[in-house]
């Protein structure tokens, strides 16, 4: 069982690491998307309006432990992290 129990372990980090990932690949991307458009802020604004919106009117099943409505909470979460960290990358950007 120990073996198992550790195999467990590893893959849930794995899978952690790659989610993690992908987060901070958004939250680099999305300042590059923004950019493109004539007002920068004001369409990064628009899309997390448009993400948090979605978020709030989908449905979300139950995950092992996690019942629907602490997924959504945490979904709801992490939403605002990723656009907080697009939201401060182009700041930075922009005073360049």
């Amino acid at each position: 069982m120990l073996v198992e129990d550790r195999n467990r372990e590893v893959s849930l980090g794995a899978l952690a690491i790659h989610h993690n990932t992908l987060r901070v690949l958004v939250s680099a991307m999305l300042p590059q998307l923004a950019r493109l458009s004539p007002d920068p802020e004001g369409w990064l604004d628009e899309l997390k309006q448009v993400a948090q919106l979605s978020v709030d009117y989908s449905a979300f099943p139950q995950a092992f432990h996690i019942n629907p409505e602490m997924m959504k909470a945490a979904v709801a979460g992490a939403v605002e992290e990723v656009f907080a960290g697009a939201q401060s990358v182009l700041a930075l950007q922009q005073a360049d």
